[in-house]
């Protein structure tokens, strides 16, 4: 079997990912135009024009003005395919024949894979699958093929021991402690983290290029970095309730019910963590209270 070269993002994470996306979605028609934006988006520009404004009220301003793709993630194809496919692969990994159930799920890969073989494997099964729906690249399934597969290596890397280098079957027995509860809620967490940040991003990065300057939020490109990390941390504030639901979810769902999860699950899954996703956006919009007329930022009692 002959496999194709891998693609350069993957090497790169989501950092790579932001490119491609930028060239091949220049301008998606969610991202507002200079001449025409709604008053969610005026407010955003607004909260980036002033320094002072937390980083929380920012990301949450991004989010009412780019709320209606959100709620409609989890009914994207794209994505519950990558979803559906990142849950079964620690269970296929755990397996004594790793080939033979990688390539159930379309995921094919030599003999004795190595990560690299199982990240690329998985983002050919998704092309494939596209190809197959005959529909075209959505902005969504680019992030969520990107999130998941970052959310896979990033985990695998932070895990590898540090006596030894680590080899192609100490990273497979960590891929198989994704499918115990714990790990999977860690494997969850981060995907959802992944996918929240590339969203705002996906809004962000046409403005804050001109907020750039003496006197403007970001005085530099150093500073552009830091508010990137900030935002960062925002997602990985937010997506904390992830964990616990995770874990109980699959509890639930493959201990105690013993289902056989299928993409209908991950979508109802992928759904109820959105919708949690979005509730803790709004709280932590509502926890600041900005008074216009002094002009300070508080924490309400």
């Amino acid at each position: 079997m002959v496999f194709r070269r891998r693609p350069q993002w993957v090497g790169n994470g989501l950092a790579g990912f932001g490119r491609l996306l930028r060239e091949s979605c220049p301008s998606p028609d969610q991202r507002p135009s200079a001449g025409k934006r709604p008053r969610e988006w005026r407010q955003v520009i607004e909260l980036l024009h002033d320094p002072g404004r937390p980083i929380s009220e920012l990301a949450a301003a991004v989010e009412r003005a780019a709320d209606a793709s959100l709620s409609r993630a989890a009914d994207d194809p794209a994505f519950v395919e990558a979803f559906y496919r990142l849950l079964q692969i620690p269970d296929a990994v755990k397996s004594s024949n790793v080939q033979e159930k990688l390539v159930g799920l379309g995921i094919h890969v030599p003999l004795s894979p190595t990560l690299d073989d199982v990240l690329v494997g998985f983002d050919q099964a998704l092309e494939v699958a596209r190809r197959r729906r005959q529909r075209g690249v959505t902005d969504f399934g680019l992030i969520a093929k990107a999130s998941a597969i970052s959310a896979l290596k990033s985990l695998v890397h932070e895990r590898a021991p540090t006596l030894w280098e680590a080899s192609a079957k100490d990273d497979l027995a960590t891929i198989a402690t994704f499918a115990s509860t714990k790990g999977f809620g860690d494997l969850a967490r981060r995907f959802f983290t992944n996918m929240l940040e590339s969203h705002l991003n996906y809004f962000l990065d046409r403005e804050t290029p001109r907020h750039i300057g003496v006197g403007r939020r970001l005085k530099s490109i150093g500073d552009l970095a830091s508010f990137d990390l900030a935002i960062r941390r925002h997602c990985e504030e937010t997506t904390v309730i992830m964990h616990r639901f995770a874990q109980d979810w699959l509890g639930k769902n493959r201990f105690h019910l013993g289902k056989e999860l299928d993409r209908e699950d991950a979508r109802d899954f992928a759904s109820y963590a959105f919708a949690k996703i979005r509730t803790e956006m709004s709280a932590c919009e509502s926890a600041c209270n900005f008074d216009p007329v002094a002009g300070r930022i508080g924490v309400q009692n």
